[in-house]
C-alpha cells in the first residue's frame, strides 16, 4: 500500500451511491470494485456477505483487517511527519518574510 492510498481510503469511509454506477466521490462502480478487490487481495479488508438482509439484493460489508489497520496507522504516521516538515518550512518562510518586511521599513 502506498502513501497515496491513504487519501483513497478516506474517500471510501463514507461512500454514498448517488445513482447507479456513480458514487459521491465521483468514482465509478468499476473503480470502486477494482480498489476493493485489490484491498481484499492484499489482506487489508475482508469481504463479508450478508444473506439475511431482506429483499432481492445482497449486502456486503468490508471491515478493515488487523493488517489493514496497522498499514493505515503506518501511513498516518508518515502523513503526520510530512505535515510537520511542511509546517516547519512554512514557519521558516514566514519568519524570512517578516525579516524582509522589517528591513524594508
Amino acid at each position: 500500500m502506498k502513501f497515496t492510498d491513504l487519501k483513497i481510503s478516506r474517500q471510501f469511509k463514507n461512500i454514498v451511491l448517488v445513482n447507479h454506477g456513480q458514487f459521491q466521490t465521483g468514482w465509478s462502480l468499476g473503480n470502486v470494485n477494482l480498489c476493493l478487490n485489490y484491498l481484499i487481495q492484499e489482506g487489508m479488508v475482508k469481504k463479508i456477505v450478508d444473506d439475511e438482509r431482506p429483499g432481492p439484493q445482497t449486502c456486503f460489508e468490508y471491515p478493515v483487517t488487523e493488517k489493514g489497520q496497522k498499514q493505515k496507522i503506518s501511513l498516518l504516521n508518515k502523513l503526520i511527519e510530512l505535515k510537520r516538515v511542511e509546517l516547519e518550512r512554512t514557519r521558516s518562510e514566514i519568519q524570512k518574510l517578516m525579516n524582509d518586511l522589517k528591513e524594508a521599513s
